[in-house]
């Protein structure tokens, strides 16, 4: 899911400057992916238009795959987490 949000913000980024952000505690770890674009504004799709084209599935991915996630668009940032099993005593 990582490479999937990092590949969005490489594509979208106007000057190729992207951030990542990983914080893991004991309960979740979230991700979160920065970059500096404008065309991001309009904001990410969830899917592509067709279920045979090859690419554009990255953020249906995270969407079905993490525990939550969401989206800054005016600090054009995606960010995904994923709760940890608790640890047994």
């Amino acid at each position: 899911m990582t490479s999937e949000v990092i590949t969005n913000a490489i594509v979208y980024s106007d000057t190729g400057r992207i951030e990542l952000r990983v914080a893991i505690s004991d309960t979740e770890a979230r991700v979160e992916v920065y970059n500096e674009g404008q065309e991001w504004a309009r904001g990410p799709q969830l899917q592509p238009s067709g279920l045979d084209d090859v690419g554009g599935w990255g953020l249906f991915l995270v969407e079905r795959l993490s525990d939550r996630w969401g989206m800054d668009l005016g600090e054009t940032l995606v960010w995904f987490e994923l709760d940890r099993p608790a640890q047994r005593a």
